[in-house]
């Protein structure tokens, strides 16, 4: 009887464990791909991984924003792997005034249980709040 017990809680923390490490790996492969994204001037793609479709951009608003850097400054880690708040800093050169402007960013990203997707809770990062 006790090894039973005993192999059920193992068996349990293990597929706990599996669960958790499944949805880091995610997590990192999603914030990857959406900083690529964002790195490259992909902001169609970038915009795939937004929960809010109304904080859709046209990525042609963004035609002279060419990014220099993308550093995560601050990344937290909420409850079970369901909630990360990072704040990222983006350098960005911008065509038409010649300039390097920096634009620190606040993300917050949440976990789809259902979907089993992470999901960017907001915009794409403003980049006319840095050039003005």
């Amino acid at each position: 009887m006790r090894r039973t017990v005993w192999l059920l809680l193992v068996l349990t923390i293990g597929f706990g464990a599996c669960s958790t490490d499944k949805k880091k790996m995610d997590m990192d492969n999603t914030l990857r791909l959406y900083e690529k994204s964002i790195r490259w001037g992909a902001y169609g793609d970038a915009q795939t991984v937004q929960k809010d479709l109304s904080n859709f951009v046209d990525p042609e608003k963004f035609s002279e924003i060419k990014v220099i850097s993308y550093d995560v400054i601050r990344q937290e880690i909420h409850g079970d792997f369901d909630r990360v708040d990072q704040t990222v800093e983006i350098r960005f050169y911008h065509e038409q005034q010649g300039t390097v402007k920096k634009l620190v960013d606040q993300q917050t990203w949440l976990y789809d249980e259902d979907r089993g997707i992470w999901q960017l809770e907001g915009p794409l990062p403003n980049f006319n709040s840095a050039i003005q």
